[in-house]
């Protein structure tokens, strides 16, 4: 019985030391990359029960999501002009209940002045109260279309790049 519980102590042990290591890891980025953008809530962002704040663990989970897939799309050099210009630091999170893919473009922040930002949009919370945190591979995905796009035989064959 006590080989059991020494054994079970150092696999705790070595789980948290392997979780540390994990979680200090990154990937070298591309050179070329801007830093990985701060994700904020756009204002107004439509959230009924308030589940999906600032320093929720949804928050933090699309946080982590968010820079894998920065990092994976740097690597493949597919980070584009969306990411380059005076904004590129913040990229919005805006509430689409009625989205079906992950979609990442630019909007007017400021017409006068000609500011422009970028918007994640996802069905974070949807209109039932569900809430979802999109995956690395949903953001990559968004990052792709919203940098290169797809072709047009992607976009008739497969759908790619086509939210409803």
């Amino acid at each position: 019985m006590k080989k059991l519980l020494v054994a079970v102590m150092i696999a705790s042990q070595l789980s948290a030391i392997a979780s540390s290591a994990l979680a200090q890891w990154r990937p070298a980025a591309n050179p070329a990359c801007a830093p990985v953008p701060r994700l904020e809530l756009e204002p107004g962002f439509v959230d009924p029960r308030r589940v999906f704040g600032p320093s929720s663990s949804a928050m933090r989970a699309t946080r982590a999501a968010f820079e894998i897939a920065y990092r994976r799309a740097c690597r493949e050099r597919i980070v584009r002009g969306l990411f380059v210009g005076a904004a590129s630091n913040v990229l919005m999170l805006r509430n689409s209940p009625q989205a079906n893919v992950a979609s990442i473009f630019m909007v007017s922040i400021n017409r006068e002045r000609g500011t422009r930002g970028r918007v994640l949009e996802y069905p974070f919370v949807t209109e039932d109260g569900v809430l979802h945190v999109p995956t690395a591979d949903e953001i990559r995905e968004a990052i792709y279309c919203g940098s290169i796009g797809a072709t047009a035989r992607e976009q008739e064959e497969e759908g790619r790049c086509l939210p409803d």
